[in-house]
């Protein structure tokens, strides 16, 4: 694992300890904000190109999402958690939810432990 990846993965699981993903920017907390993007992203990227070799990962996640938007659909985490679930499935996107939304997500569906 990068330097860069763990350090956002510590950074991310402890600052999860006592809030919300989704209440870290209100808060101001942006640097938590971005190390658990970054955690999530990874996960993500890897979770799509698990379920389909010859998707492009992330670029494929935020085409889909641009078109939702372009659609009509709101640019919120409910639009983007929807195209989680289609494109990798609605348990998947449960798991980002929760992961969002909860203080001491679990880590483990995606986002394999620190070796």
């Amino acid at each position: 694992m990068s330097a860069r990846r763990r350090e956002a993965y510590q950074s991310c699981f402890s600052g999860l300890q006592s809030k919300a993903l989704e209440a870290a920017a209100g808060k101001g907390d942006f640097q938590l904000y971005y190390d658990c993007g970054l955690i999530l992203h990874l996960a993500l990227d890897a979770a799509l190109r698990e379920r389909n070799a010859d998707s492009e990962g992330l670029v494929t996640l935020w085409n889909a999402y641009e078109v939702e938007i372009a659609s009509g659909s709101k640019p919120d985490g409910i639009t983007f958690r929807r195209v989680v679930a289609d494109l990798v499935g609605p348990a998947v996107a449960d798991w980002l939810e929760v992961f969002a939304s909860e203080p001491r997500p679990d880590f483990s569906p995606l986002i394999p432990p620190l070796e």
